[in-house]
């Protein structure tokens, strides 16, 4: 039987009875012909979150204390994300406390902030975090976490996944470990300052200050980049994971780098001194501890004002969108 279709009105009636939609109406008229980020960029004051944090180890308990964490959400969408698709947020855990082992899709990293027994257990091997180290947990491996201090601190740590991508691609999964705990027994009793030099998840701040003072000493700045100490896989130069790559950047006092912008999302997260971030022209101070989204595309820039050096560690997608042949990169140059 031939369906008369007399004009567009009845043709765009017809193809929404069957789940269909013409590109060319008027629906379709601000897809974007270059990035156009939804996400805002933004900071979130340690300062001001740490007090909610302490007040969420004192009243969240029990099996809720496995999500005791505060999402960094950025009010330029719905979905629980940081910046684009990669999520963040402050997770606290008090002394005794532990987390059942499990793993997950997602990939995650973890920057320590401060405590003094947090530890992590990748695969079995028990890694100590000091503040400003950083943590792999590799997705689909087994892990767990807990805080072992002496002196009955909390342990702050912040999490930096993608969760909310994995979540976009129906391919989120997550998993408890059958047993009591994944770690290896002979793990438990190591000293809690135990270095494991050849280990590529735990990765220590003093080593990585060392590596961009001895960078500073021996190079001339990057004028985009400045001073930056990226993590890479052990014997390697590929991203520290396959979706989401990680770097510590060192600003010298006085430093102003040029601006640059790329198709990919990223957090910034203060590790040491006062840098000022300059996104789209807008300039977000930065204390210690402070985090700052950077939204894909948007024209990031660093300037240390201060008299004393500045570092940011920060976690973005690139790799992600290399992969998907989406990733470019432009770089002003200077006069």
């Amino acid at each position: 039987m031939t369906t008369t279709i007399s004009n567009e009105a009845v043709l765009h009636e017809k193809a929404a009875m069957l789940s269909t939609v013409g590109r060319w109406s008027a629906a379709n008229e601000n897809l974007p012909w270059s990035p156009a980020p939804d996400s805002h960029a933004m900071r979130w004051g340690y300062d001001d979150l740490r007090p909610l944090a302490i007040a969420a180890a004192d009243m969240v308990k029990g099996d809720r204390a496995a999500l005791r964490v505060l999402t960094l959400a950025n009010p330029g969408h719905d979905r629980e994300a940081a910046v684009g698709y990669l999520y963040s947020g402050l997770q606290i855990i008090n002394r005794g406390e532990g987390m059942t082992p499990h793993r997950h899709a997602p990939t995650a990293l973890r920057y320590m902030h401060e405590g003094d027994g947090a530890w992590t257990t990748v695969g079995g091997t028990k890694m100590y975090l000091d503040p400003r180290d950083v943590v792999i947990t590799p997705a689909g491996q087994w892990h767990e976490h807990g805080n072992d201090s002496p002196t009955d601190s909390p342990a702050i740590w912040q999490d930096c996944t993608n969760d909310p991508l994995v979540g976009a691609l129906a391919a989120t999964q997550f998993e408890l470990y059958s047993g009591s705990t994944d770690l290896d027994r002979r793990g438990l009793g190591q000293d809690r300052h135990h270095r494991n030099p050849h280990e590529p998840l735990l990765y220590k701040w003093d080593n990585v200050i060392r590596a961009l003072h001895q960078q500073e000493r021996t190079h001339d700045p990057d004028p985009h980049d400045s001073y930056r100490y990226t993590l890479h896989a052990e014997g390697t130069n590929a991203p520290v994971t396959p979706v989401i790559d990680a770097a510590f950047t060192l600003v010298p006092a006085g430093t102003r780098t040029l601006p640059m912008r790329r198709t990919a999302s990223a957090v910034l997260i203060g590790t040491q001194g006062r840098p000022t971030v300059c996104i789209d022209g807008k300039d977000f101070p930065c204390n210690e501890g402070d985090t700052i989204a950077v939204p894909s595309w948007a024209s990031l820039s660093y300037f240390n004002d201060t008299a004393d050096p500045a570092v940011l560690f920060e976690f973005n997608d690139a790799p992600t969108m290399t992969a998907l042949g989406l990733y470019r990169e432009e770089k002003e140059h200077g006069r």
